[in-house]
């Protein structure tokens, strides 16, 4: 609704708006005031990665390269171990066959030394009861039981038949309890004698189980020295074929080499291009940084700017008188409705009072004369709503201009400056001058009224740049860099994207002129011509 205001008030409100002349419209600091944004001091070049891709493909075909020739070197080799058909079928069943006597050896070879062991330990327990036996046997003067009853019976009877004296008679009692105490030990040197006899006969037949396992281990030993013989001439014909073997090898192990070196190659350079990736990362991650500290710094420069810039256009505006441009509106539409229809009023009613003398006069008196240009005032037919530049056909005019009561055609932006000031617009010519009273009492209101106690139209203009504002940044529509609205201003102050108060002193010349408007020094305006509405 503030976009519809006259040229010339419009042109007043852009040259004061909260900005000054030469500052940026969305409050930002001249490029001059703008600190100046940090760069890295060495910059970083982002690695090469076609170039980087373009050497790993090229090792890569090398290494194909070399696992193309490993096959055709392993072909050769297994073709080389099997180039002797049937002879090397005869050289497997004899190196099978000897892998079999050599086993069937090692498992005599385990059993003689177990009956070996055995032999050792029965001639060590052999040895043992026979030194027992000796000495058993070294202590007893009869061995067998037979002996010692006899010689118990003797000394018995003896005792029994003979004299003696007490002391023979103890010594003789004492012999005779030794006698009895023997036949104990000769018992154990019996049984001791038995054990050393089956321990012979044992170690005889552990001497006999050896001897069988050493005929075998030479028959064995035979056997292997034949299939020896064998083994040898197969491979001294085998070797012929495979003298190739140990090259082939050669090449082999060789291959494998630069296979290798070519691959650990490949890990060099895909390590190094991650070490310069990374290290261009960083750079790129400490450049935004650095940046965003001085977007920052530069943001914080034009707050203070911009905060600057409003105390000193609140200043300014305190300087300057309040509802100003209320009171120019109210002296626009006094003037254009004095200019436009006020003539009618006063002309209209001197007709209706001229008629009511001259009827008096008599019967012809007060006829008025019906020609093309009779009863006309030239002088006013440039304010009048219905005039015509000559007789049309076929369409019949009301002669004499506006009636008093007749009504009245506004265009739509003059209807909407009265609804700015919050009045109604006249209907008719008779309250055309009712209307002009009102906008004088309300322009004597607006004089007497203190600052900020209803809102003014630069508020209400503020408001609505302001909602614009957020409506286009909402919808995408705002250039992020300039924070300046982006499409251009249409002409006659019809709200447009971008549209605002300060591009109006820049298309000043783009409004027609309206009657009744003052020229104002200050914007320089042209005298304003007279059209009809």
């Amino acid at each position: 609704m503030v976009s519809c205001l006259l040229p010339g008030v419009q042109a007043k409100i852009a040259n004061l708006a909260i900005m000054p002349p030469g500052a940026a419209e969305d409050g930002r600091a001249t490029a001059n005031e703008i600190p100046p944004r940090v760069e890295s001091a060495k910059p970083v070049a982002r690695p090469n990665k076609s170039e980087f891709d373009a050497k790993i493909v090229a090792l890569n075909d090398e290494v194909q390269d070399f696992n193309e020739r490993l096959s055709e070197v392993d072909a050769k080799i297994s073709e080389a171990k099997c180039s002797g058909g049937n002879q090397s079928e005869e050289l497997r069943e004899a190196r099978a066959t000897m892998k079999s006597l050599r086993e069937r050896k090692d498992a005599i070879m385990r059993d003689r030394a177990e009956i070996a062991t055995l032999q050792k330990s029965a001639k060590a327990s052999l040895d043992s009861k026979i030194t027992a036996g000796r000495s058993l046997r070294a202590e007893l003067k009869y061995t067998s039981p037979e002996d010692i009853e006899k010689k118990i019976a003797s000394l018995e009877k003896r005792q029994a038949t003979t004299s003696m004296s007490l002391k023979d008679e103890k010594v003789l009692l004492k012999e005779i309890d030794q006698l009895k105490q023997s036949k104990k030990l000769v018992s154990h040197l019996a049984a001791n004698n038995d054990s050393i006899s089956s321990e012979r006969k044992s170690s005889q037949s552990i001497s006999e189980h050896l001897s069988a396992k050493n005929a075998e281990l030479d028959v064995l030993k035979k056997k292997i020295e034949e299939q020896k013989q064998i083994l040898d001439s197969l491979n001294e014909a085998n070797s012929e074929r495979r003298a190739v073997l140990p090259a082939l090898f050669k090449d082999k192990d060789a291959l494998r080499k630069e296979k290798q070196a070519k691959v650990e190659t490949i890990k060099a350079l895909r390590a190094e291009f991650r070490t310069l990736e990374n290290e261009f990362r960083a750079h790129q991650r400490e450049v935004r940084r650095v940046r965003n500290e001085a977007r920052k710094a530069e943001d914080e420069a034009r707050k203070a700017e911009l905060e600057k810039r409003q105390q000193e256009a609140e200043a300014e505006e305190l300087k300057r008188v309040p509802y100003e441009e209320e009171m120019e509106l109210c002296e626009y539409l006094s003037n254009y409705l004095e200019t436009t229809y006020g003539k009618h009023v006063n002309h209209d009613s001197q007709i209706n009072s001229d008629e009511a003398d001259i009827s008096l006069a008599g019967e012809f008196e007060g006829l008025v004369l019906s020609g093309k240009n009779a009863g006309r005032d030239h002088e006013d037919d440039y304010l009048s709503l219905n005039k015509t530049t000559g007789k049309k056909k076929g369409r019949g005019k009301k002669k004499g201009g506006l009636k008093i009561n007749e009504k009245i055609m506004l265009v739509p932006e003059t209807i909407e400056m009265f609804a700015l000031l919050e009045l109604e617009p006249p209907s008719t010519i008779n309250g055309v001058s009712d209307t002009v009273k009102k906008l004088q009492e309300k322009k004597t209101w607006f004089c007497t009224l203190p600052r900020g106690k209803v809102p003014s139209l630069r508020d209400k203009q503020r408001a609505d740049e302001a909602k614009q504002k957020t409506s286009r940044r909402d919808h995408g529509d705002f250039n992020e860099k300039s924070s300046a609205p982006t499409s251009k201003t249409s002409v006659r102050g019809i709200k447009v994207k971008g549209f605002n108060a300060a591009d109006l002193s820049a298309v000043d010349d783009a409004f027609p002129s309206l009657p009744g408007a003052n020229p104002k020094k200050d914007t320089g305006a042209a005298q304003q011509t007279k059209v009809s509405d």
